[in-house]
């Protein structure tokens, strides 16, 4: 026998999937950055394409000839806009590693190198 209350704890176990489902898909992050002219352009979205918005993103220089737990120099963080945007002004062109890390844990790592302008991307 089908009562209500049984009716509404059915349509909220079948919400509560579907919109799980949504949910882990846009836990996914995606980051792209280049140098335009002297600076550099990147952008961070979810996985289904809406933008990061209002998040740090870390910026580092690999050093060199440093032991392995010292890999990188901390050249600080500079935030997103509404559209996910954010846009840096290097020093130099040299190599430059920019993470994104959302407060859930998801990173996102983009190597971005001004000599040959190489662009990798690594995703967690």
């Amino acid at each position: 026998m089908e009562t209500p209350l049984r009716r509404l704890a059915l349509v909220a176990v079948v919400l509560s999937c579907a919109l799980g489902v949504e949910r882990a898909y846009a836990h996914s992050i995606t980051m792209f950055a280049d140098f335009v002219g002297d600076e550099i352009h990147g952008v961070v979205k979810w996985g289904d394409g809406s933008p990061l918005q209002d998040q740090a993103v870390q910026i580092m220089r690999p050093a060199k000839g440093l032991a392995a737990d010292e890999t990188e120099d901390d050249l600080g963080a500079v935030m997103t806009d509404d559209d996910g945007r954010f846009v840096y002004t290097p020093p130099d062109t040299s190599e430059f590693i920019f993470t994104c890390r959302t407060e859930d844990g998801h990173r996102v790592s983009v190597s971005v190198n001004g000599t040959n302008r190489v662009v990798s991307e690594n995703r967690d």
